[in-house]
């Protein structure tokens, strides 16, 4: 999630006006990366779950991933030859808004619950200021606010997560 959180940023740095603005950017997003990283790493992140993801919930997260990125291609080609390409940010946001739907259901984690509302808020925010006419304005605004909200889930999913009956189960993503 910290990698795709870093892609959004890099692209919205893309946006940015000037050289030295675009540098800053992407030297900003690279390193609240990092530390993203070293904070998720220091909960516990790369930590050998006490409770491995089953075989079921591994193929049904691959087939939301798969779904995920077979509906992004198809956003994108639609809104392309559609002549709307400034509403490809926001309509990729609400794929990968939509995508954390069902995975809050495979993993029973809330938590993706409120990464996807977030997302697709942020892709309908990003639609608004495309539909004003700025879409530089919008592809900065969704990448940066993605990335953010990204960053975030990525350090509460690195948590240590207990079940309801209160024991240290740990949950992997």
């Amino acid at each position: 999630m910290t990698v795709l959180a870093f892609l959004w940023a890099l692209g919205a740095s893309a946006g940015l006006v000037d050289t030295m603005s675009m540098l800053l950017g992407i030297g900003a997003s690279m390193l609240v990366t990092v530390v993203v990283l070293m904070i998720a790493t220091r909960m516990g992140f790369s930590e050998t779950p006490e409770t491995p993801v089953s075989a079921r919930q591994g193929r049904r997260f691959t087939l939301v991933g798969v779904l995920q990125v077979v509906v992004i291609a198809a956003v994108v080609v639609v809104l392309v030859l559609l002549g709307l390409p400034e509403f490809v940010p926001a309509g990729v946001c609400l794929v990968v808004g939509a995508h954390f739907f069902p995975l809050a259901a495979v993993f029973g984690r809330s938590l993706y619950v409120w990464t996807g509302v977030l997302l697709c808020g942020i892709a309908g925010a990003g639609a608004a200021l495309a539909l004003s006419g700025d879409a530089e304005l919008s592809r900065t605004a969704v990448g940066f606010a993605a990335a953010g909200v990204l960053w975030v889930s990525a350090l509460f999913v690195s948590r240590p997560h207990r079940d309801r009956s209160g024991s240290g189960v740990r949950e992997t993503v």
